[in-house]
Formats: structure tokens, C-alpha cells, sequence
């Protein structure tokens, strides 16, 4: 509201990803060596744990804080956020996990890959529900509509050709495109 800025860290070498707590209390940021978990003080930011997760590009608190997910290349660890005691990891894609995105009640989480391939897991069994494989196609990013378990919930991936691709959430299959 005051177009002021209240706290600011320099560090040594550039973030990859960086995701807010819904508190708004903790921020987990990936870095070139490292995944790190810091608490937002008044003036400074403080590392609460280091973990062992190179080069992330992709982190996401679920959207209870409860919870965090962030790629390992081709996989997805999920962290609870207290503890930072790893819950699961998710492997099924076969290049660079890009896209990252909880359900509303944190009970499944969808996986958008470099490898044209989406994936609706369970995060309590850590099995995946629903897949879709889109051959030749290159995802960058997406985003979700609803709770992917209406029939009006849609995922929409965003691909290299330019082409956004809806699906539907409940089941992943495809749907229209649009081009650009």
C-alpha cells in the first residue's frame, strides 16, 4: 500500500525459485547448491534448515503451509515445512519437472514436465491418479482452476510452440488449444 520496501537480502549467488508461506512467516528459496528454508524476521531473513535438493527450479507451499514440494530434476519432493523431514517423492517424468500445483485441500497435487507429461498425484499414498502424455510437446508452465475433482476443474499447461492446452483436471484428459 506504501510502495515501501521492508525487508531486503542480498545473497551470494542468484535464487532459482522462491515460494511464500501462506503465513507470510517462512519462505523456501532454491538455490544453485541448495534448497533453504528461512523464517522472515523484522529485519532480516534467518536459514532454518538447509536441504539437500540442487538447483531447484520449482518450490510451492501447499496451500494449508502445512506442506512443501519442490522439483529434484526429474522428481518431486514433498517436505513438511516443520519438521523439513522429507514425506514423499514423486517420480514418473522423464525430463524436468516445470509446473507444481496443489488441489485446494492439499489432498492431490498436479506435475507439468519438459517432457509434454501431467501428472495428478495423491499426496497422502504418493501414487499418481491421472496422467496425460503429450508427445513432441514441451511444457514451461500451468496453472489450475477448481479442485481437480469437479467437472469444471481445468489445468492449463502453456507450451514451447506457443499453444496452451487445457485439460480436464478430474481425469487429465485433453481439451482444446489455443494457439498464438
Amino acid at each position: 500500500q506504501e510502495k515501501t520496501v521492508e525487508l531486503a537480502k542480498s545473497f551470494q549467488e542468484e535464487p532459482h525459485s522462491i515460494a511464500f508461506h501462506p503465513s507470510g512467516l517462512y519462505v523456501v528459496v532454491g538455490f544453485t547448491d541448495k534448497l533453504r528454508l528461512m523464517s522472515l524476521l523484522m529485519d532480516d531473513m534467518r536459514v532454518i534448515k538447509e536441504i539437500s535438493v540442487k538447483a531447484c527450479r520449482e518450490c510451492r507451499f501447499s496451500n494449508g503451509g502445512n506442506l512443501f514440494a519442490a522439483v529434484n530434476q526429474t522428481a518431486v519432493q514433498i517436505f513438511d515445512t516443520y519438521t523439513c523431514a522429507t514425506r514423499m517423492q514423486l517420480r514418473a517424468h522423464q525430463q524436468a519437472v516445470r509446473s507444481i500445483i496443489w488441489t485446494d485441500k492439499d489432498r492431490k497435487i498436479v506435475t507439468v514436465g519438459k517432457d509434454g507429461n501431467v501428472y495428478l498425484w495423491n499426496v497422502r499414498t504418493g501414487e499418481h491418479l491421472h496422467e496425460s502424455m503429450q508427445p513432441r510437446t514441451t511444457f514451461s508452465t500451468a496453472t489450475l482452476t477448481g479442485d481437480a475433482v469437479a467437472p469444471t476443474s481445468r489445468l492449463f499447461a502453456y507450451s514451447a510452440d506457443r499453444t496452451l492446452k487445457a485439460f480436464t483436471a478430474s481425469n487429465m484428459s485433453p481439451e482444446n488449444q489455443v494457439s498464438r
